[in-house]
């Protein structure tokens, strides 16, 4: 009869009801479990914020030779329209030319390798000692690489007519070098915890 009460306590509830008054047995105390339980640091280690910071600035270094890259491929080079703009795309010492197939060849605007940074990155933190700075970072790189891309195709169209200036450029230009700074702040403040 006790083992079978035993068995109906295992099934149904941690508490075993037992007949005639019995003795119960005294509850495990709660420190075996939390003798378990292993915390993690309030912080990641230096070595480890470090790591993270060399990623984090690598990927920000990148992306910042590509869009100097770009400027020097494209230069102040600019055709009146778009048909002379063809034309100098057949001629591959033309900025145009030069430009259309580093695009071709390199595809700035689909380079995403800022993503497997920020996965490298996080791989040394842990949920509890994630720095914000860490997602910071993300969102202005993606910020980044979304104007990169605006950055791009305003150059392209920069080369073949008159309807973007060298001042749209520029402000392009600007705000993709915000994003970098901003990104190379955020990795700084990830480096600190």
């Amino acid at each position: 009869m006790t083992g079978c009460v035993l068995f109906l306590g295992l099934v149904f509830g941690s508490q075993v009801a037992f007949p005639f008054g019995a003795v119960t047995p005294s509850t495990p105390a709660n420190d075996a479990a939390a003798s378990l339980t292993v915390a993690s640091p309030a912080t990641a280690s230096p070595a480890d914020r470090d790591a993270a910071f060399a990623v984090l600035t690598a990927s920000v270094a990148h992306y910042r030779s590509i869009l100097e890259q770009d400027q020097a491929i494209i230069g102040h080079a600019r055709h009146p329209n778009g048909g002379e703009g063809l034309v100098a795309m057949e001629d591959p010492s033309s900025a145009a030319a030069r430009f259309a197939s580093y695009l071709k060849n390199s595809s700035p605007e689909l380079d995403m390798s800022f993503l497997d940074a920020f996965r490298k990155a996080d791989k040394y933190f842990t949920a509890d000692n994630e720095p914000q700075a860490l997602r910071g970072w993300l969102d202005d790189m993606s910020f980044m690489h979304d104007d990169l891309g605006r950055w791009t195709h305003l150059a392209v169209d920069y080369q073949g007519s008159t309807s973007t200036s060298q001042d749209d450029l520029d402000a392009a230009d600007e705000t993709v070098r915000h994003y970098l700074v901003k990104a190379d702040a955020d990795a700084s403040a990830a480096q600190q915890g």
